[in-house]
C-alpha cells in the first residue's frame, strides 16, 4: 500500500530542506515569503523567488539588500541571480546563505570549491554535494571523507555511476528513494531501485523522468 500523501510530502520537505536545527527545519519558502509580504512584495515576484523561478537581475539586486536568511538563501541558489551577487552571498557569514549559493547550477566551479569545507561535514558541503556541475573526482572525494550524506550525493545528477551502485546497495530507505529519483541512473541500479523493497523507494522512482511512469520529480 501507498504511504498517504501528505505523509510523503512532509517528508519531502523536511528531509530536502535538511535539519539546521533539532526542533524544526528551515522552511525558507515560508519564511520568505512571510517575511517579503511585510514588506508589500508584490506576490509575483514573491512567487518566483519561492518556486525557483528565474529572476530578473533588478529583482534579484532589490532583494539582495534584505538581511532576511531565507530570503537570502533563495537568492543564492536562484538561476537568475547575477555572478556579483552569487559571489558576495558566497561570502556571507551565514552557513544558510551559503548553502543557497552551494547548489546554484550557474555558479563557477572555483566558487563552489571556495565554499567546500574539506574532510568534515557541514551543511554546505551536504548542499554542494547535490550541485551537478562538481566534477566526479570530487563527489568522491566528498564521499570517502565523509563530507556529504548519501541522500545529497544520489540527488546530484553528475553522480558517479560506480557511486550510485554503491548508494543502491548500502543506503537507507531515505537514499536510496531520493538516488531513484536522478534522471542518470544506470540501467541495472534503474532496475534494482523499481524492485526495492521499499514501497517508497518504488514511489519515487515512478517520479523519475526517464524511467518512471509518472515522468516527474517530486518538488525540491
Amino acid at each position: 500500500m501507498k504511504p498517504p500523501r501528505l505523509s510523503v510530502l512532509l517528508l519531502l520537505l523536511a528531509t530536502l530542506s535538511g535539519c539546521f536545527s533539532c526542533n524544526e527545519p528551515p522552511l525558507y519558502e515560508r519564511r520568505a515569503r512571510e517575511f517579503l509580504q511585510k514588506q508589500g512584495t508584490p506576490s509575483d515576484i514573491i512567487d518566483k523567488l519561492t518556486k525557483r523561478e528565474p529572476l530578473e537581475p533588478a529583482v534579484a539586486e532589490q532583494l539582495s539588500r534584505y538581511g532576511n536568511v531565507a530570503v537570502l538563501h533563495l537568492i543564492g541558489e536562484n538561476p537568475g541571480t547575477p555572478l556579483t551577487i552569487i559571489d558576495t552571498l558566497s561570502r556571507h557569514n551565514n552557513f544558510e546563505v551559503r548553502s543557497g549559493v552551494a547548489i546554484n547550477p550557474n555558479a563557477s566551479l572555483d566558487l563552489l570549491l571556495h565554499l567546500r569545507t574539506p574532510g568534515k561535514y557541514t551543511t554546505v558541503n551536504g548542499m554542494l554535494a547535490r550541485n551537478p556541475r562538481l566534477p566526479q573526482t570530487v563527489l568522491w572525494e566528498m564521499h570517502r571523507n565523509g563530507e556529504a550524506s548519501l541522500m545529497s550525493l544520489g540527488l546530484n545528477p553528475n553522480c558517479p555511476p560506480e557511486l550510485m551502485r554503491e548508494i543502491a546497495a548500502k543506503g537507507d530507505e531515505i537514499d536510496r528513494a531520493w538516488l531513484a529519483t536522478n534522471p542518470n541512473l544506470p540501467e541495472d541500479v534503474a532496475q534494482r531501485l523499481a524492485q526495492d523493497k521499499s514501497q517508497l523507494v518504488r514511489n519515487y522512482f515512478e517520479m523519475n523522468p526517464k524511467y518512471g511512469r509518472r515522468g516527474t520529480e517530486p518538488s525540491r
